[in-house]
This record gives C-alpha cells, structure tokens and sequence, in this order.
C-alpha cells in the first residue's frame, strides 16, 4: 500500500509540472493559462498557438476514432483499417504539431523532434526557460 502510494504521489506531482508548463506556454503565447488544467481545452489551446484549433479537433477525431475501434469487441477488417489509418493520421499530426510548436518558441526541428520523443520534458523547459513566443509557423 505504501508503494502504491508514493506512485500515486508521484503521478500527481507530475502531472502538476506537467500543468505548469503548460501554464506558462499558454500565457508565454498570450492565451490564459487557466486552460491548461482543462483536459481537451488544453489540446485546441496549444494547436491554436502553433497551427489552427481546427486540426486540433481532426487531432482529437483521430485518436478518438482509434480509442474507439479499440475497443471494440470484434472489429471487422474494415473497422481495424480505418482505426489504423486514424492512429496513423494523429500520429503525423502530432508530429507536425510539436515542430510547429518547436518553432513557434523560436526553436528548430530538432527541438520538435526533442518534444516528440520526450515531451513532458521539452515543455517544461520549453515553458519554465527563456523561450520567447515568436508566433504561429
């Protein structure tokens, strides 16, 4: 129980850097940052910042999409295509999105790159560090 705890512990303050961060990129991009605390709000926020909130919501139908024909009892063969072709698509779209962030904070690709494989990392030093909001890309 002690473990479990601790785990539990430390998911939450995570999570709470995890929200600062976020915090800070948002208003870094003169949005409130009060959004961040908002689950799929933070997701149109952030696209908003770097690209357009309206591939945030092809984003979100994507993984929507995928979440759903996973659990589905049996999917059919056509089912599982297309929840293929969704993972795949927001699995792009999340790799476009985090260069465009990457740049919008005056950064380059590798930093996208940097916020692709280790994400909660990048955005703490991305919203906690001296970045300058420069605009969308």
């Amino acid at each position: 129980m002690k473990i479990l705890t601790m785990i539990l512990i430390g998911f939450v303050a995570w999570y709470v850097l995890q929200v600062v961060a976020d915090w800070k990129i948002f208003s870094k991009a003169g949005k409130p940052g009060i959004l961040a605390f908002i689950p799929i709000v933070n997701i149109f926020t952030e696209y908003s910042i770097c690209w357009s909130s309206v591939m945030g919501v092809v984003y979100l139908i994507c993984v929507g999409v995928t979440s759903y024909v996973n659990g589905v009892q049996e999917p059919s063969s056509t089912l599982t295509m297309i929840s293929g072709a969704a993972g795949i698509a927001a699995f792009v779209l999340h790799v476009m999105q985090s260069i465009k962030l990457a740049k919008s904070f005056g950064k380059g690709v590798g930093y996208g790159i940097f916020l692709i494989i280790l994400g909660p990392l990048a955005r703490v030093i991305l919203g906690l560090g001296d970045s300058e909001y420069i605009g969308q890309y």
